[in-house]
């Protein structure tokens, strides 16, 4: 009798424990992987940068899909890393809104003014993203009141102390690049460093007659689950293709944030939410 029970304790001691794992795994990547925001930094040499832009900050956030696991304590936390960084730039590539999330106007006022927080010596920059399309105005209405100024196809010379400027692209997830880049900034300074904001990195294929020198994108939240020798394993559409943190694509380096929020499962794991700094160097 005792050799039958000695099996049978053994599986039960096993599965206990596999709860047990399985019980910690998903807390941690619900609870506690979700709330950790990281700070990954990247080195962006470039001879075509001008000497005046040399050691140029430019901080990335993205994906802050409000009321997902975020909330107005997780962009108070951003706002603070994000300062602590003493941008010359900030650019955030989209997708404040969650698209089933109902902002109240306590909500929109409260958010307008955190970001509004955000301190730059030169400008603050914004693109829409696919879920702010759910209820653009109010996304555009948040962003102009904490002094972003949203790029929709559009682009813009950024000047730093001296007469050569730098350009800056922001594509929109309804992307129109003939708008975009038809615009006499762009066609009449082809020798300038290039940089695109966008949403979705897999746009990047769009981008491959324009020179562009950097592009910064958001979206993929880098998969959001990860495990050893595994990258993303979550794919949303836009970001099937480049969902990881960098790429080389022709002669663009493609660098995606992790964003900060999360999409369809609440969880993350061996992927934190991410804000970006990039360091110029001639």
């Amino acid at each position: 009798m005792n050799d039958e029970i000695k099996p049978q304790r053994k599986i039960i001691k096993f599965l206990v424990i596999t709860l047990v794992v399985i019980f910690i795994v998903f807390f941690y990547a619900r609870n506690i992987a979700t709330t950790i925001i990281s700070i990954k930094e990247y080195p962006i040499k470039n001879n075509n940068l001008p000497q005046n832009f040399n050691g140029l900050k430019i901080v990335q956030f993205s994906d802050i899909e409000y009321n997902s696991t975020t909330n107005l304590r997780t962009i108070k936390k951003v706002v603070k890393k994000i300062n602590y960084l003493e941008p010359d730039i900030v650019i955030y590539t989209g997708d404040l809104i969650n698209s089933s999330s109902n902002l109240s106007k306590e909500d929109i006022t409260s958010i307008a003014k955190e970001l509004n927080k955000i301190d730059v010596s030169i400008n603050k920059y914004a693109i829409i993203g696919d879920d702010d399309y759910s209820d653009v105005n109010t996304y555009l209405k948040i962003m102009n009141d904490a002094n972003f100024k949203v790029l929709d196809n559009q682009n813009e010379l950024i000047f730093n102390n001296g007469n050569e400027p730098i350009l800056l692209v922001g594509l929109s997830s309804k992307i129109d690049t003939n708008k975009a880049f038809d615009e006499s900034a762009y066609n009449s300074i082809e020798y300038h460093y290039k940089i695109v904001a966008m949403h979705e990195p897999d746009n990047i294929t769009k981008l491959k007659d324009y020179n562009i020198n950097l592009a910064l994108a958001g979206h993929s939240l880098g998969g959001q689950i990860k495990l050893p020798f595994i990258k993303g394993i979550i794919k949303f559409k836009g970001s099937k293709k480049y969902l990881n943190d960098y790429y080389k694509v022709n002669t663009t380096n493609l660098y995606i944030n992790n964003g900060i929020g999360t999409k369809k499962t609440k969880l993350r794991f061996l992927n934190n939410p991410t804000i970006s700094l990039y360091r110029f160097y001639k």
